[in-house]
């Protein structure tokens, strides 16, 4: 049998009992070890374990020979990649917004009315989508509703839904439906039918105390959003529906971010998945200097771990669910199985790349991919990071291709956060499990 030892692909967190927490970075487990056990393992010796509980370990990602682990490593890539039984997407019917959000990346692009989708191409829509299902046997497809703000097309929504069940009785596939909207028209009505159609997640964007986030979020006539998001959000938990609450992070609420936790609790918001999202740059904004963006990114690494610090750490006080780890991708631009359908019927490989037909990979209206989505699928920007030996790549992958694109022109090159994991693996796990 090769002589097995712990894997690269693991942060360790040492306990005052003496025992450690490992966390694998690949497999995404959480194994406790005594100090007895640990010392054993780092030595390479597996003394006093079974062949079960060796297989466990291996199985794992803890236990690994020297020459397997960069194949796993890399076959963990082709997996994500080539996962064959799901195909995700997100369709965008349009970018009509209610909301006139200061840091919204669509920009300029926002409420064509010229350009959407109706419903006299629901039929060819549909046809594309069970041509793909079929020409890969998927077992699994999810859709996620998008926009522009999806819930000003619910009729839309609720036929897309209907003759995509219907055109799939026959066969055995499982549909998935998510909604990213800003929350405004989550009425009771609009509730029902997400409920309905058996919504299994609902994402809404909050930014801060009322004040801040009316300001960074307000309607398109300047009226405050925020009161009426928070009251939907507790009649969406009423019914049953999952909510997974993005807060954006900038300059401008960096003193309130625990706050709102409070608030949400006050509110009556009780199981809600909750996470910081520091803003970034945009296509509209990168080249303006006092834009929003260019103002308010909060730049600084150490800044950055310490507001997240804060955060999550506020997260557990108040009793919501903590994250048992941070990540940065592989994300949908490298999953050959994942795309986003787009208003206009053009396909690109990543919501914030919409509009942007340099990268646009395709359109639902011919029958295959064009050259450029199978340029993206030949390269891996993380090999890089994997000959470097760093064990955060399976959480990162080389970071953001967009970010990259925008800051270098050139998707490919590496947005390394090595740093930042360096500090919240090893404190989100401290956090959650002591």
């Amino acid at each position: 049998m090769e002589k097995l030892k712990l894997s690269n692909y693991i942060v360790e967190s040492h306990r005052r009992n003496g025992s450690v927490l490992l966390f694998s970075t690949i497999t995404k487990a959480v194994l406790e070890l005594s100090a007895d056990e640990y010392s054993r393992l780092i030595s390479g010796s597996t003394e006093g374990l079974s062949g079960e509980e060796i297989s466990g370990l291996i199985e794992s990602g803890f236990l690994v020979s020297k020459a397997t682990e960069a194949n796993r490593l890399k076959h963990y890539f082709n997996v994500i990649r080539l996962r064959p039984d799901t195909f995700s997407t997100y369709i965008a019917f349009s970018l009509d917004c209610n909301f006139g959000c200061v840091y919204c990346y669509q920009g300029s692009q926002k409420h064509m009315t010229s350009s959407r989708i109706n419903k006299e191409d629901m039929p060819n829509i549909i046809r594309w989508y069970k041509r793909i299902v079929g020409s890969k046997k998927y077992r699994k497809l999810q859709i996620t509703f998008f926009g522009g703000e999806p819930l000003l097309h619910t009729d839309l929504i609720e036929l897309f839904v209907e003759r995509l069940e219907a055109e799939t009785a026959e066969s055995d596939i499982l549909i998935t439906y998510k909604i990213v909207t800003n929350g405004y028209l989550l009425s009771a009505q609009n509730i029902a039918l997400l409920t309905k159609i058996k919504m299994i997640e609902v994402q809404v964007t909050i930014d801060g105390l009322a004040d801040t986030h009316n300001k960074k979020r307000p309607l398109l006539d300047g009226g405050g959003t925020y009161e009426q998001i928070v009251r939907n959000l507790v009649l969406c938990e009423e019914a049953g529906l999952d909510l997974l609450i993005r807060v954006s992070l900038d300059k401008t609420n960096i003193n309130e971010i625990t706050s709102l936790l409070n608030e949400f609790r006050i509110a009556g918001l009780i199981s809600p998945t909750i996470y910081l999202a520091p803003i970034h740059q945009t296509v509209e904004q990168k080249d303006n200097a006092s834009s929003f963006c260019s103002s308010n990114i909060v730049g600084s690494v150490s800044e950055l771990v310490r507001l997240n610090k804060a955060f999550y750490s506020s997260l557990k006080e108040y009793g919501y669910p903590l994250p048992t780890y941070c990540t940065n991708g592989p994300c949908m631009m490298y999953y050959a199985d994942s795309c986003l359908l787009s208003h206009n019927g053009e396909l690109y490989k990543c919501v914030e790349m919409m509009g942007d037909t340099n990268l646009c990979v395709g359109r639902y209206s011919n029958s295959d991919y064009n050259s450029f989505y199978y340029k993206i699928m030949s390269e891996s920007p993380w090999e890089a990071c994997i000959n470097e030996g760093c064990k955060y790549v399976p959480l990162c992958a080389g970071g953001c291709a967009m970010q990259s694109y925008l800051k270098t022109g050139d998707y490919r090159i590496r947005d390394c956060h090595k740093a930042y994991f360096d500090e919240m693996l090893l404190f989100l796990l401290n956090l959650k499990y002591n």
